[in-house]
This record gives structure tokens, sequence and C-alpha cells, in this order.
């Protein structure tokens, strides 16, 4: 007798070692569709045909469009991000053609989880940052459940995401302290010289740098404490003006000078006017009224005239945390890898100060997060000394506590 034949509509198969694949013929088209299992394990292989199949039965399937992924990049990046910021783009830009360095994709319908998963571990071989292969792993999750809306995949690919090591800080650096700070401002000078100096610099040359570095200081100073006091980012702390709307700008038309943001000035896209930190409006309100014109922190290069570049202005402040040996994060081991304080560490001093201060809905219009569960991350990194500070600043002279928070007195007293 012949072998019996089956009657199953998809059918699995395997090549050699590979996954199993499955495999129907469209009666419509004529054409025989293939898609892989993902799995090396036979019985799961048939459940994942049966799923299939159950689904061509219920007149569910729909067969993958033929777009290529090439068509469907360009359309992704032209529709979907048409209105984006351009890092935003840049990051999906960054994603796919790391993707496409280890994956060969003609159909977009090929890109299937366990190619993805494939890329995922090349990038690990590169020995690409944690957080740097979860940048690109959510770009293009994110690309094809828009492809899976818009039909052009029949179903979602589920991508894997990258996991942090137990005890990993999710922050690149961390909040500086006081202590550390007026380190930084101390050494402000011997930072700029850093940033100018390289290895074929010779001591006549660092001695002119020292010389031309210690006026500048002044400013940059200012600078670094409006960072520390203020909480912008640094690219808006750089542009803030007083009369430019093109920029950021402050607003003393109120009886307390605040941030006016126009639409799209920073990342929520919308138009605000937000109160500042008194130790920031201080800073402001000390330049006369008719000094406040054009950008508000002039920051002075040490060849002549007004820093531009943001990237330099980020390096100078870089050195000046190296400088006075403000460490914000070392990697265990020999030749670990140590990260001086930066414009962004300053920042976060300022989210970890004021979380002792106020509540979180505060605390994130005053740091302008878009997202509540960025501001949280302050609360969860709040050390026991910071928590003990805000507790036993509320006891007061005789012991109580003020507010009527507590009624309740040492044994001592009365």
């Amino acid at each position: 007798m012949g072998r019996k034949k089956s009657s199953r509509l998809v059918k699995v198969t395997q090549h050699g070692s590979r996954p199993f694949a499955m495999y129907y013929d469209n009666p419509i088209t004529g054409k025989r569709e293939w898609r892989s299992t993902e799995s090396q394990n036979r019985n799961d292989a048939l459940a994942k045909a049966g799923e299939w199949e159950a689904d061509i039965k219920a007149n569910r399937y729909r067969p993958d469009s033929n777009i290529t992924w090439a068509d469907f990049r360009e359309l992704f990046l032209e529709d979907r991000l048409q209105d984006a910021k351009p890092k935003t783009r840049a990051a999906y830009i960054c994603a796919f053609n790391s993707l496409e360095r280890h994956v060969k994709i003609g159909r977009l319908a090929e890109l299937t989880a366990e190619r993805i998963k494939h890329a995922a571990g090349k990038w690990r071989e590169e020995k690409l940052a944690a957080e740097t292969i979860r940048s690109y792993l959510r770009h293009v999750r994110s690309a094809l459940n828009w492809a899976h809306e818009h039909e052009f995949l029949r179903g979602k690919v589920k991508v894997a995401t990258e996991k942090r090591k137990h005890g990993t800080r999710r922050m690149k650096g961390r909040p500086i302290t006081g202590e550390e700070f007026d380190r930084m401002l101390a050494k402000v000078a011997a930072g700029l010289v850093q940033a100018n100096a390289t290895e074929r610099t010779t001591e006549a040359t660092l001695a002119r740098l020292h010389v031309k570095a210690e006026p500048a200081a002044t400013a940059w100073r200012r600078f670094l404490q409006a960072l520390y006091l203020g909480g912008l980012r640094l690219g808006e702390a750089a542009s803030l003006s007083w009369d430019d709307e093109r920029f950021i700008t402050v607003d003393f038309s109120g009886q307390r000078p605040r941030l006016r943001i126009e639409a799209g000035q920073d990342k929520s896209g919308e138009e605000r006017l937000l109160p500042l930190a008194p130790e920031f409006a201080e800073i402001l309100a000390e330049v006369p009224a008719d000094q406040r014109s054009g950008r508000v922190f002039r920051l002075p290069g040490l060849t002549g005239g007004i820093v531009d570049g943001l990237e330099y202005v980020s390096a100078v402040i870089s050195a000046i945390g190296k400088a006075a040996g403000v460490k914000v994060r070392a990697d265990s081991g020999p030749g670990g890898k140590v990260k001086f304080a930066s414009a962004h560490d300053l920042r976060r001093a300022f989210g970890a100060r004021w979380a002792t201060r106020v509540m979180p809905a505060v605390l994130q219009k005053m740091m302008r997060h878009a997202d509540i569960s960025t501001t949280m991350k302050y609360y969860a990194d709040l050390d026991a000394k910071s928590v003990e500070g805000v507790i036993y600043g509320l006891e007061n002279k005789t012991g109580g506590f003020v507010d009527g928070a507590s009624s309740i007195k040492p044994a001592n007293q009365s």
C-alpha cells in the first residue's frame, strides 16, 4: 500500500538543522507560500502550522504584501516619519542601516523574528552598548508594527527585547553632589585648557592658553550654574535668548521670570510658559534690563569670539569634570571605562535635588518630561541619606513635627 496522502492544507518540512518551514499551496494564485515556524521542534512546528491552517479555513488569512524591504523603508520614512524631528528620523535610519549590515532583506516579509535575533547577536559581537542594541530593536519593532497596521504584513513580528543585566543602571551617569559641583567650578579654567590642548601642544602654547582661560572662565562658571540650578538641557541653555523667538526665551512680563517655549522648540512640541527654579531665576534677574538682548549665555572661546558649536561646549564641560576628578561612572575590571561629569549630569543633579522637594507632577513640569515615567526614575533613585534629610527636616525645634504631620513627641517631653 502507498503512503496515505496528508489532508493538511499547511505542511511542514525541514532542511538540515534549520528551523522547520511550513508551506501552503494557494488554490487562487496557484503559488506556494512559505513561512518559517522559527522552531526546530517538530511538535511546535506542527502546532504553528495548525494555527495557520485554522486562519485559512476561517478566511482570516491574508498573504503578505510583496513590497520589497527597500520600498517599505522609503515609504515608512516618508509617510510615518514625515513630521518627525530630525533626531528621530536619524535614529530609525541608523537602526535600519545597522540591521542591513548583518541581514540580507529582499522582501519585507523575509524579515522574521529569527533574522532580527541574528542581527542582535552580531551587534553584541561588535560590543555595542546594551542601550544601543535596545534602541535598534525598539525602532525595528516600531517599523514592523506599522507595517502590520497598514497590512504590509499579515501578522506582528515578535521582536525580542535586549534585557538589562541585574544591577545595571539605566542612566549613563549620575547626579553630581554639591561638593562635586564646587570642585567643577574651581576647575573651569583648567578644563578650558584641556579642551583646547592636544598631545602636540607645546609648553609655550599651554602657557598662553592658561592666560586666556582665566578671563573666559567667569562666563563659563555662570553657564555651569545655569545647568546645575536651572535643569536646562545643554542645547536649550546654549541657545537660550532674551528676545529671539526662534529659541526658548526668558519672559519677564510677570511677577517672576519664566521660560517661554514656542511650539516645536523642545521635545513636547507644545507652546508653553513655564516657571523657573528660584535659584536660576535669581541668576537671570541679576542681568540689568538694558542688557537683556540676544543670547543669555555668551561663551567665549580661547581663540577669540563667542563659541557656537554645541559639540565644543559639551567637550569643555566634560573636560572640566575630568579636571575636577568627578567620576560619574567607572566600569569594573582592568582597563574599565571611566566617565567624568558632563552637562547632562548637571541636569540630573537638578532633578535629584528637586525630587526631595516637590511632587512628581511638579518635577515633570520643571524638567519638561513628556512621560511621567522618566520623572519617576529620580524618585526611584533617591538614597536613604536624601530621604532622611527630608524626613528630619520636618522636625521642629521642640521635637514635634510641623504642618500637623504628627503630634507625637519624644518620651522625655511632656
